[in-house]
């Protein structure tokens, strides 16, 4: 297989992965609602490992491929490029966020 084609390959995988980690952040949030706190605190983990797995993919496959043109919609184009870089900036602030969280849980 070329680079490029692990690359691609990569990118079903990252969606599910990012779906994998919705799945326990919300079976988490349940399970803390209903006072299950073993349950609570498995899907957590399990979210940030299923997160984890996915930075990695992401990187690998960004380093495999480079960055995707988005074609030149207009206004659409515009929208999207500020969608990315407002959830570029939250997604590296939210690192140290993490790692607090589950220092303060530990």
């Amino acid at each position: 297989m070329t680079p490029e084609q692990i690359g691609n390959a990569l990118a079903p995988i990252n969606a599910l992965l990012n779906t994998t980690s919705t799945v326990f952040l919300l079976v988490g949030y349940v399970a803390v609602r209903r006072k299950k706190i073993q349950v609570h605190r498995a899907s957590m983990i399990g979210a940030f490992v299923a997160s984890g797995v996915f930075l990695a993919g992401y990187l690998t496959r960004f380093a495999l491929t480079g960055s995707h043109r988005f074609p030149d919609l207009g206004w659409i184009k515009a929208a999207y490029l500020t969608i990315l870089i407002s959830h570029m900036i939250l997604a590296v602030v939210t690192v140290p966020l993490v790692f607090r969280t589950l220092f303060l849980a530990y």
